[in-house]
């Protein structure tokens, strides 16, 4: 066997459960767990007929250079777990599940937890998996109150004759058959809409230099929170670290005070540990200090000048705008023990999506596909592309009617065929006989992969 490796990530840990015939009982008990490291158990022990596997995860495709540390981490914890339990003869299906799951539960990557609120300021999600021995498969598509779309799509593929299922009956039929569910406040970027608080068109939030102490780099990118007592909408992006201080903007939303809302660039200096902006007065002469927390919130102290009038609020990260980054839509395909093909994707969509735009991601053919007879692929981009040419069926078809290996037919359609007709992203696919390939043709894409003879690995551009 030769596998290819073109790695990805960051640090979830590996969610594993089958309990009974099709292991829904194991996912409900997953879903319905508060931390991001669900405790579950993965049957081993089904898969002997040889001694070949292979897994490869995705976090997203890259659309401009920053830190995805966190994300790296967590990929490379799923990769090491999933390798043990694929050598005990775990099944692909339940493998891909697991791991998707964990990467959802870290609030990591824009899928679960973590997905991207659209511009009504609601996390939509939508997800799929398919496994390649029967062609089996499962899919939900802007669902609001599933903690695991993942496991929802496998509930669809186990307990319905469907295939996919959408919107408030699908949140309906997870909730009716077991699935755990979840309301706004479980989702880091749900409930609260900043898509009206203006910004400059000219925005770039650019990466801290390599001399920048990591304390002060983790301020870079765009935070949003809303003032305790004034309800004021309010928008910090910090658009470039310097080694005294940052240049920042503030800006606000419609209030009574600012009519339809504004922003002001400002000069920010580090005072002891914290970024510090001091306002003119005809924004209120506020002193701002805002001091980084471990689960990387904000937290921001407003002292007005010469008064006693105090504010204080959490601010979290905005990941849409985040050094450009669209990506995070995470995935796995793996080879069994048993020869079997599996596939799965989750995503929130992209940053301040249209309400109701449904990806790749659940779409069967295009963000998602598990042949046995060939490969089985997962897709990160921009979605409208990947469904208008069906991208993962199409790398199939070009193995199964052209006889391309796998590495020829991915790399073909990603790197060459698709991006003069706009296509932007990457896939990572593996094939019947454990073969792995991970071509893109954006900045970088977060992504790993292992085997039964490939220790972890994992890259990023």
């Amino acid at each position: 066997m030769q596998t290819v490796a073109l790695g990805a990530g960051v640090a979830a840990l590996l969610l594993v459960g089958l309990v009974g015939p099709n292991g829904s009982m194991a996912r409900a008990q997953a879903q319905s767990a508060d931390t991001g490291n669900p405790l579950a158990v993965v049957m081993r022990g089904l898969c002997k007929a040889d001694e070949i596997f292979a897994l490869a995860i995705h976090g997203g495709a890259v659309f401009a250079r920053s830190d995805h540390g966190p994300k790296a981490a967590i990929v490379q914890q799923s990769l090491t777990e999933a390798r043990a339990v694929l050598a005990s003869g775990a099944r692909a299906i339940d493998v891909v599940e697991a791991v998707i799951a964990g990467m959802e539960n870290s609030g990591v990557f824009n899928a679960g937890k973590g997905a991207i609120a659209n511009k009504a300021g609601v996390v939509e999600m939508d997800a799929s998996i398919m496994e390649g021995r029967l062609h089996k498969a499962g899919a939900v598509a802007s669902v609001k109150a599933v903690r695991n779309p993942i496991s929802a799509a496998r509930l669809v593929m186990d307990e319905t004759r469907h295939v996919m299922m959408v919107g408030p009956d699908a949140d309906k039929f997870v909730r009716e058959n077991s699935g755990a569910v979840a309301d706004v406040s479980y989702f880091h970027y749900g409930g609260q809409n900043f898509s009206d608080v203006p910004l400059p068109d000219d925005i770039r939030i650019m990466p801290p230099d390599e001399d920048i102490a990591k304390n002060k780099a983790a301020f870079s990118g765009a935070w949003a929170g809303v003032w305790v007592g004034i309800s004021l909408k309010h928008v910090l992006v910090v658009e470039k670290i310097e080694p005294h201080g940052a240049k920042v903007v503030h800006a606000y939303g419609p209030n009574p005070s600012f009519g339809e809302g504004l922003h002001r660039r400002f000069t920010a200096i580090f005072v002891g540990g914290g970024l510090q902006v001091t306002e003119p007065s005809d924004l209120g002469g506020f002193i701002t200090t805002y001091r980084l927390n471990p689960d990387d919130t904000l937290t921001a102290t407003a002292a007005k000048k010469n008064s006693a009038e105090v504010y204080e609020t959490t601010f979290r990260r905005l990941a849409d705008l985040s050094v450009g980054d669209e990506g995070g839509t995470v995935g796995a395909v793996v080879r069994d023990r048993c020869g079997d093909l599996a596939a799965g994707t989750s995503t929130g969509g992209f940053g301040s999506k249209t309400p109701g735009r449904v990806g790749d991601s659940p779409i069967i053919g295009a963000g998602t596909y598990a042949d046995n007879k060939t490969a089985a692929i997962s897709a990160t981009g921009h979605g409208e592309l990947f469904m208008r040419h069906v991208v993962a069926y199409a790398i199939t078809a070009a193995m199964k009617y052209k006889g391309l290996s796998l590495e020829k037919a991915a790399t073909g359609l990603i790197k060459h065929e698709l991006p003069p007709k706009g296509l932007r992203g990457g896939v990572i696919a593996v094939d019947r006989d454990g073969n792995v390939t991970m071509p893109y043709n954006t900045e970088g894409m977060v992504r790993g992969t292992t085997s039964n003879d490939l220790a972890p690995v994992v890259e990023v551009y």
